[in-house]
Formats: C-alpha cells, sequence, structure tokens
C-alpha cells in the first residue's frame, strides 16, 4: 500500500523542527548578557539576530503545521514542487548540515581562543544541523512514497540481539563488572577505526550495493571479478601499508649507536632470534618447546629471502600479511554480498593506517613488527571461511577435514584458538538437526584434519621430553600458573634437576589446585576478561567524534580510545549505542539468511575471547585476531538497513533473501578428495618439525680449548693491546665462558639508559656504558655485554663472533673480548689490564 500525500509524516517533522527552533531560542536567552554590548534586554545585536532567526524558524514550522492540518491541497503542491527541485532540495540541506557541523567543528578546533564565539553561535549551528540532517531524511520518503514492508526474520533477530547486547552493555556499566580492570593483563581497546573512516567506506560501499546489482547480495558477476577484486584490494593494502614509514615503539626500540638500525625486542626478538637460528641450523632452541612455531618458520623462510636487514624483513612481511583485506572481502561476500566484502576490506585497510599513526603513542601490534597477532588474524580469518564454505554447504562432506586442518595449523600460530572448535560445532548441531550420523561423521573428520596437521609438532615435542604438549610448555605454563594464583608477581621457582615436562605438570596441578579452593574469584576475572573482549571489539568502531581536537577526526593524535570505557562521555555512549545497533542488525541478517551458520564469526569471537579470558588476558593486541567481527557485523548491519530503506521506497530485489542449507549429501564419499585434503594438511603439518633437519648447521658446537685457540690466534687479538699471556691463562680458568656464534641486535647504552620490560636483562637499564647484543649459538642465545666507554663506530648485526667473558648471576655474559673475525676482522675488547679475572670490573 502506497501512503501518497502524508501530511501526518510532514506535519511531525515541522512540529519537531518547532520544537527545536524554540529550545535553541531558550539557550540562547540563558547564556550571561554582556553590558558592553547591550542592544536591547541585555542581549547584543548578533544574539538579537540570531534569537530572531531561532524563533523565525519555530514560528514559520508551526505556521506550516496548522496550514498543512487545514489543507490538504498544500501538501499536494509542496509534493509536486519536491518532485520537481528535488536535487536542489537535497543540495541545499546537505550543505546546510555539512556547513554547520564544519562550522563547530572549526570553532571547537581551538576552544581556547574560540569559546566566546563558540558558546553564542553553537545552539544555532546546532539548528542549522539537525534542520539540514532531518532534511535530508525526509526527502527521498516524502518523493517516492512510503510502502510498507516487513523485516521478517531479520528483524526479529537483529531485535533479540540487540536486547542481549543492550542489556549486557548496560549491566556493565551499572555493575563496572567487566570494565573495572583486573590485576592483571587487562589490556585497553584496540587502535579504532576513525568515524569519518567509516562513514566514507559507507557511503562508497552503499554507492556500489546501489549502482551495481554485481554488488548485491547472490547475484552473478562477470568471470574473474572475485579475483580481480581481491588482487586490487591486495595491492590497495600493501601499497598504503609500505608506504608508512617505520617508527619505533617498545617491540623495535629507538635507532641507537653504533649502527642507527631498527631491531626487534622482547616477544619480537624472541620469535626472531629462534628463527635466525632455524636458519642457522640450530633448531627451534636446539628441541626445546617454543611458543608460535608456525610464524617462527615462517620468520625464518623472510630470513632466506631478505636477509638479515630489519627494513627489508617487514617489508616481505608486509606483502604477505595484506592478503588480509582481501580474506576479509571472500568472507564479507560468502555471508552477504560483494558490496560487503569491499567495504570489510577498506576498514582493514584503514585500520592497519591507524595503527601505524598510533605507534608514537601507545604499544600497538601490526604488520611492521614481528609480532604474531596480524598473521594469526589472517590465519582466522581463513579458518572461518572455511568454516563457513562447510557450515553452508555441508553436503560438501570432505570440508570438516580442512576445518580440522585449517585449526591445528592455526594453532602452531595461537593454541588458545582451539577453544573456538567448540562453539563451531556448537552451530553445526542446528545445521545438521536430524543428521546425527552426518553430525558425528563431521566431527571425525575435523579431529582427522587437527591431528593430521598437528600431530607431527606434538610428536616432536613428545621425543624432546616436552611433553605431548602444542605450545611452549615451560614459560607460557609459568605465566598460566602465575596468573592462577593469590600472589601474580611471583613466578613458581623449577625445582634443581626438574625436567621441562615435570616442572609444566607441577604448575599445572598447582593452578588447577588454586581454582578449586577459589572459585568465585577465578570465575570473577575470567568473566571480567571474557566481557572486557566482547566490549572492545564494539570499540573499534568510531567511539568519538572529537570537537576538542579537529585532529583526532582525520588521524590519531591522542589516546582518546584507551580507558574510555569505564567512563565514556555523552558523545561516545551515543556512539557505542550506534555500534551495538549495527552489529546487531548485522547479527539478524545474517542470522535470517544463513540460519545458524550465519552466527559463525559471533560464535568464533566468543569462543576466542573465552580462551583469552581463561589465560586472564583481554584487550588490545590479546583480541585483535578475532576483533575484526565487530566491523563484521556493523558492515552488514548497514547494508541491511540499506535494504530495508529501498524495500521501504519501493525498491526490491535488493534484500537478501532465505539461503537453504543442504545437510544431507547423496552419493560415496568422496574418499580421494578427502585423502589428497589430508596429505596436504599432513604435509603442511610436517614441515614446521621438518625445518629443524633442512638447514646445516652455521656454527658447530666446538670444545672450549678449540675457542681458546681460535681466539688466541686471531691477528686482531694481537695487535689490539691486550695482555696476550694474560688473556690466555682466562682462557683457561673455570669460570670462563668462551662462546661462537652470531651476534644480534647491537645497542649501545649510556649510563642509566636501557629497554623497558624484564625480559632480556642484557638490554635492561644499568649504570654504566655498554655495548649489548644477543649471541646466538649452538647451545642456545645468550645475551651479553660489554662495558665500554664510548659506543664503537660499528658493530655489523648477525655478524660471526667469538666472545670471551664470564657468566653473570643475572643470566648475561660480562664479555672480555669480541672478535669478528673475516677479511675486515674488528675487535673489541673491556680495556682493562691485566690480569682477568671473574667477575669483571
Amino acid at each position: 500500500m502506497i501512503l501518497r500525500h502524508s501530511r501526518g509524516l510532514l506535519i511531525a517533522a515541522l512540529a519537531l523542527l518547532a520544537v527545536e527552533g524554540l529550545a535553541t531560542a531558550g539557550r540562547l536567552l540563558a547564556i550571561p548578557g554582556d553590558p558592553k554590548n547591550s542592544l536591547l534586554l541585555g542581549l547584543s545585536l548578533s544574539r538579537l539576530l540570531m534569537l530572531a532567526a531561532a524563533l523565525g524558524v519555530a514560528l514559520a514550522a508551526l505556521g506550516l503545521v496548522v496550514a498543512l492540518a487545514r489543507s490538504a491541497r498544500l501538501a499536494v503542491q509542496v509534493e509536486r514542487l519536491v518532485d520537481r527541485r528535488a536535487g536542489l532540495l537535497a543540495g541545499m540541506l546537505a550543505a546546510l548540515a555539512v556547513g554547520c557541523w564544519l562550522g563547530l567543528a572549526l570553532l571547537r578546533a581551538d576552544l581556547e581562543r574560540n569559546l566566546s564565539a563558540y558558546t553564542r553561535l553553537q545552539p544555532v549551528l546546532l539548528l542549522g544541523f539537525l534542520a539540514g540532517a532531518q532534511g535530508l531524511a525526509l526527502l527521498p520518503l516524502w518523493k517516492f512514497g512510503l510502502r510498507r514492508a516487513s523485516t521478517g526474520r531479520a528483524g526479529r533477530a537483529g531485535l533479540a540481539a540487540f536486547a542481549a547486547l543492550g542489556l549486557l552493555f548496560a549491566l556493565m556499566a551499572l555493575t563496572g563488572f567487566g570494565v573495572t580492570p583486573d590485576l592483571y593483563a587487562w589490556g585497553p581497546p584496540g587502535v579504532p577505526l576513525l568515524a569519518w573512516q567509516v562513514a566514507l567506506v559507507a557511503l562508497l560501499g552503499c554507492g556500489v550495493y546501489l549502482l551495481g546489482g554485481w554488488a548485491r547480495p547472490g547475484s552473478a558477476a562477470p568471470r574473474g571479478l572475485d579475483l580481480a577484486l581481491c588482487v586490487a584490494l591486495w595491492a590497495l593494502a600493501a601499497g598504503l601499508w609500505l608506504s608508512q614509514p617505520l617508527s619505533p615503539s617498545f617491540f623495535n626500540p629507538p635507532l641507537r649507536a653504533p649502527n642507527f638500525e631498527y631491531y626487534p625486542y622482547s616477544d619480537a626478538g624472541y620469535y626472531d632470534y629462534i628463527a635466525q637460528g632455524l636458519v642457522s641450523g640450530n633448531g627451534y632452541l636446539n628441541g626445546r618447546g617454543v611458543t608460535r612455531p608456525l610464524y617462527i618458520l615462517f620468520l625464518g623462510l623472510l630470513h632466506l629471502l631478505g636477509g638479515d636487514d630489519y627494513a627489508a624483513l617487514v617489508r616481505l612481511q608486509t606483502l604477505a600479511l595484506a592478503l588480509l583485506p582481501a580474506a576479509l572481502y571472500l568472507l564479507g561476500k560468502a555471508f552477504h554480498s560483494r558490496a560487503a566484502g569491499l567495504m570489510l576490506g577498506g576498514l582493514a585497510i584503514l585500520r592497519e593506517l591507524n595503527s601505524y599513526a598510533a605507534t608514537p603513542l601507545t604499544e600497538v601490534s601490526h604488520a611492521k613488527l614481528l609480532l604474531a597477532d596480524l598473521p594469526a588474524t589472517l590465519a582466522m580469518v581463513l579458518l572461518v571461511l572455511a568454516c563457513a564454505r562447510w557450515l553452508q554447504e555441508p553436503r560438501r562432506r570432505w570440508m570438516p577435514l580442512v576445518v580440522g586442518g585449517a585449526a591445528g595449523l592455526m594453532a602452531l600460530l595461537r593454541a588458545q584458538s582451539l577453544l573456538v572448535m567448540p562453539f563451531v560445532f556448537l552451530l553445526a548441531l542446528f545445521v545438521y538437526r536430524g543428521q546425527f550420523r552426518r553430525l558425528v561423521e563431521a566431527g571425525l573428520l575435523a579431529l582427522l584434519g587437527l591431528a593430521l596437521a598437528l600431530g607431527p609438532w606434538v610428536a616432536r615435542n613428545a621425543m624432546n621430553g616436552n611433553g605431548f604438549s602444542i605450545d611452549q610448555a615451560g614459560n607460557q605454563v609459568v605465566i598460566f600458573a602465575q596468573r592462577y594464583s593469590d600472589q601474580v608477581q611471583r613466578w613458581p621457582p623449577r625445582a634443581e634437576g626438574e625436567s621441562e615436562a615435570a616442572y609444566s605438570r607441577r604448575l599445572m596441578a598447582l593452578a588447577r589446585e588454586f581454582a578449586i579452593q577459589h572459585p568465585g574469584y577465578v570465575a570473577g576475572f575470567i568473566g571480567a576478561h571474557f566481557l572486557n573482549n566482547l566490549a572492545d571489539a564494539a570499540a573499534v568502531l568510531p567511539v568519538q567524534i572529537s570537537f576538542d581536537d579537529a585532529r583526532d577526526n582525520w588521524t590519531l593524535d591522542s589516546l582518546f580510545w584507551k580507558g574510555m570505557l569505564p567512563a565514556l562521555p555523552e558523545e561516545s555512549v551515543r556512539l557505542l549505542f550506534l555500534n551495538v545497533t549495527l552489529i546487531a542488525l548485522g547479527i539478524g541478517a545474517c542470522r535470517a539468511r544463513w540460519g545458524a551458520a550465519g552466527l559463525l564469526p559471533l560464535a568464533v569471537l566468543v569462543g576466542y575471547s573465552l580462551s583469552n579470558a581463561i589465560a586472564r588476558n583481554s584487550g588490545w593486541r590479546y583480541i585483535l585476531p578475532v576483533d575484526w567481527v565487530g566491523y563484521f557485523y556493523a558492515v552488514t548491519g548497514m547494508l541491511a538497513l540499506l535494504a530495508w530503506v529501498l524495500a521501504l521506497l519501493g525498491r526490491t530485489g535488493v534484500e537478501p533473501g532465505r539461503q537453504p542449507v543442504e545437510s544431507s549429501a547423496a552419493g560415496r564419499f568422496p574418499w580421494r578428495r578427502a585423502l589428497l585434503v589430508g596429505l596436504a594438511f599432513l604435509l603442511a603439518g610436517s614441515m614446521v618439525p621438518l625445518a629443524e633437519y633442512l638447514f646445516p648447521r652455521r656454527y658447530p658446537v666446538m670444545e672450549k680449548a678449540a675457542l681458546a685457540e681460535m681466539l688466541l690466534a686471531s691477528p686482531g687479538v694481537r695487535n689490539s693491546g691486550v695482555d696476550l699471556e694474560a688473556l690466555r691463562g682466562f682462557l683457561q680458568s673455570d669460570g670462563t665462558v668462551l662462546l661462537r656464534g652470531q651476534a644480534l641486535y647491537p645497542r649501545f647504552y649510556h649510563s642509566g639508559q636501557g629497554e623497558l620490560g624484564n625480559g632480556w636483562p642484557g638490554y635492561a637499564m644499568r649504570e654504566g656504558s655498554r655495548l649489548s647484543f644477543l649471541l646466538l649459538q649452538p647451545a642456545g642465545p645468550r645475551q651479553a655485554i660489554l662495558w665500554l666507554d664510548k659506543a664503537p663506530k660499528a658493530f655489523p648485526n648477525a655478524a660471526e663472533t667469538l666472545v670471551a667473558g664470564c657468566a653473570s648471576p643475572e643470566g648475561y655474559v660480562q664479555v672480555l673480548l669480541a672478535v669478528l673475525p673475516g677479511s675486515k676482522e674488528r675487535v673489541y675488547w673491556h680495556g682493562m689490564q691485566g690480569p682477568y679475572s671473574c667477575p669483571l670490573p
């Protein structure tokens, strides 16, 4: 039914404008008067003019309300005017809204100087903005007519999602649970998208959705279009990301003498030096357990291609991780449309740019840092894409094998990601309703794929005495036990002679005992971290439109998003409400179209958030692999809202239809395809441990006496001024440390300088000028300090190095002499006079 000449709609809009005009007049009268410029009733000429304008708008709107209520003919005349001048009216209204908003932004950009003008102009500019925005909203409804349309299943599902999310966030706001920080690993929200970025992507995406039939749900497209769009997104992401300069951060500290190069540090350094040790023939820490082995192997391959230069390394990594927008495109297309995929890819590109911009402000994780978070994000999107292919078309009976294998490889990047799979199979219960045998078959295939991908690495750890573990048994379990205690700052000590596997078992027993004795406390911090993760996924969308500092509207110049959830300002509450509304609409749209399979990204977010919460982590880079789920559902919510509006206006064929999911499959099981898939995942999983045997040892194990003779025979040592007899005696003493390997990450520190963190004692802040480096040698990495008064002119990174020194109680080597052999032999020594003995002064 078409409701043309709807006077009620126009009367309601004009009545609202009249109320706003009167409210504006009241606000102008409430501003304290200026006696010096008073013209009438204590008001200046400018205030009188603004008051007259506000009252004029209110009276004109009221007059039109009365006229329209009395005359239907007037409504017809207004409608004809709109039909003839719709474009002109739209342009005028848009100019009014945008001009008033820009006026407010410019005044607030320098509020200290413009405070007086802002106080007086703000009510009138706000009225102009509201009038323009409301007119733009009313214009298409009046021009095209209002049609009745039912949102059906999508509306009901969206309403249910909105009620659940709204109740959840309301309880968090009222109780502080999930908002008040926990004692341990409570991260702030990740770097957010900005309002203009979301608005731009929404405008472009909705335009593509309207103009391009190929961009809508279920539409056909020219052959090769999807591949072309993926390549275009990858190229755009790679070009924009590579154009951003390297910036110092906690994980690649500022440039320092002697080389003034970036080197990785902390977690990034851990992954990198193990990767360098792998390609040097030392394996993964000589057979010990390591964390994130798949990422370490990836870095090792990058070192084979790019050498030891950090800039070359991050360029190669950026080219690989630029596949993320393309993967999100495929995911958006699978669940909604090509328009949704393009919007998701665009938001991923812009958010990464925001992470680069935020690097000088706070700790971040992005493609130019040697961290596993963004690779894990790409892997998680690919895993969700595999799960979507399976749950949307379960007749592909071999797909659960792909899902299990992908989950196994994902676990080699993030072990806790395995907790996602029970939530995926919870959705499968609904997809396979009434098909119990098929569900059991799918479960067994997924377990087989998981075993094929993970089995080789687990077997490697078991054979090396690390237990049947996926992750690093020692340190990871220590951190877990530390968090499951009432003394989170205490590291449980390792008993003398206790193996790593036995140590891990003992610590896990302590953690279980603590959880049994304090169930309320443990449930409390798990629940708080879980809710913090969910809130952070919503906070990735814009939570601020800044008028205090206009720069925050276009780039990141302040940490406005950190710590804002505990006490959101009013404007941020409104934006968060909008975010939650769009996310709920997206959940409803996906649920209506795909059934239980439409909830797959939500299930993955819940499962991964819970896995982090159990480990007592939340926020920041801990949730990065899945926080894209927030803007995934927001994008589908935007397009669902657009489709509903178009349907109300009479446009047909724009709403995504319900997709039937067939859970049965006729015919024989595809054994050949399943065999090929299984072999592929077995090969991929085997490459991680087999890499330990692919590279010859660059620095074989040598006896101490042989190293001493090599050092004493060095021409550079003989010409350096070192007391050779005193050095010979020093090298033969029991307390001396003699090492040979690669010297990585040389940094010179003046007294009192150093890096933050407590995991690298060789780089910690301490008194005394020194050169610090990490020696990668057959027995494992050792940090070293050479005390020097001033920085050397050069100390090449990753050069072969012979070190003679003493073991420090803090775990590093006190270097007496460091020799870099080769055609241009370099010698660095302590400078002390003989005799030499440990400890060094």
